[in-house]
């Protein structure tokens, strides 16, 4: 596990090693490629990020300053035909553009498109990089969850400006993440739909945590919790790992907390708005390989479950 802004590469015995290069500077926030060859860190709540390959910067990036203090950046390292590209918002803080990771070359356009009022943030790409999800915000200020499929929004960058998949959530969107290709988690706060109509019963209301399926197109599982739902890790179809205050594991067939670590604060975000850096620690998700740190202190907690 690398710490990119002071150069340290912790190891799972405890043994630290300082590798040959450090970014320092006020980046609290990093993407890797699949690969391991490029990363982009960046401040996330500022407008800055850097490009790097084997550790060295080959470019830097930013971002709309409009509302930044008050949402994580919004990036994510995908893989193309002709090679690995970020998706990012370079111009305008409700424009996705996607770019060749090290040339910067374009793949979409800009001329023309009409993008909705929509902060894009937590964008996270599937195992296949085929569809990505887009955990962001509106203006009430209210949680939204997006969809995209990659493919065709390439094709036609008008989809990644209106939605094009109707997701059928009946509530506001805490947080959502992928379980492999075809499944995510996704979990709701206390607010209802903004049109305040009842949820349809083929929806996903308030204060849920439901598993989609996009093959099927339709929520798979759903259950109600009876407490604030943070950032959700997927650990399996039956069970997530909630991050809010401390990590919980959740079976989501009942909405059941099948056990609590509550020696380890993993902050308290709920939302796509965070405003304050604190209220995320260090954290580092490994879905593969089934594990996820998080900075106490001076020391890093590595929770760990079966496959």
């Amino acid at each position: 596990m690398v710490d990119w802004t002071s150069g340290i590469l912790y190891k799972l015995n405890g043994e630290q090693q300082r590798s040959q290069y450090s970014i320092g500077g006020s980046f609290d926030g990093v993407r890797q490629s699949s690969d391991g060859v490029y990363a982009v860190v960046f401040d996330r709540h500022g407008t800055k990020g850097l490009v790097l390959k084997h550790g060295k910067i080959i470019r830097e990036i930013n971002r709309s300053y409009y509302c930044a203090q008050a949402y994580e950046y919004p990036i994510e390292i995908i893989k193309l035909p002709e090679g690995y590209a970020i998706v990012h918002c370079p111009e305008e803080y409700n424009l996705i553009e996607i770019e060749l990771i090290e040339s910067g070359k374009k793949v979409t356009q800009t001329e023309g498109r009409k993008p909705a009022d929509c902060f894009h943030t937590r964008l996270q790409v599937n195992p296949s990089n085929t569809h990505m999800l887009n955990a962001g915000w509106v203006w009430h200020p209210y949680g939204i969850l997006e969809l995209y499929d990659l493919k065709h929004a390439i094709a036609d960058n008008s989809l990644f400006d209106n939605l094009s998949v109707k997701i059928p959530i009946s509530g506001e969107v805490g947080s959502a993440a992928f379980l492999g290709d075809d499944h995510f988690v996704v979990g709701t706060t206390y607010e209802g739909p903004l049109d305040d109509e009842a949820p349809d019963e083929n929806e996903l209301g308030p204060n849920q945590i439901g598993l989609f399926s996009i093959s099927a197109n339709r929520f798979v599982k759903v259950c109600s919790v009876d407490r604030t739902i943070g950032t959700l890790v997927p650990m399996s179809a039956d069970y997530v790992l909630d991050l809010y205050q401390h990590p919980k594991v959740i079976d989501i067939n009942s909405g059941a907390v099948l056990e609590s670590v509550t020696d380890i604060d993993s902050g308290k975000q709920d939302l796509a708005i965070t405003h304050r850096s604190d209220m995320i620690p260090p954290m580092a998700i490994s879905l593969a390989e089934r594990r996820i740190a998080i900075g106490a202190g001076n020391a890093i907690e590595i929770l760990e479950w079966p496959a």
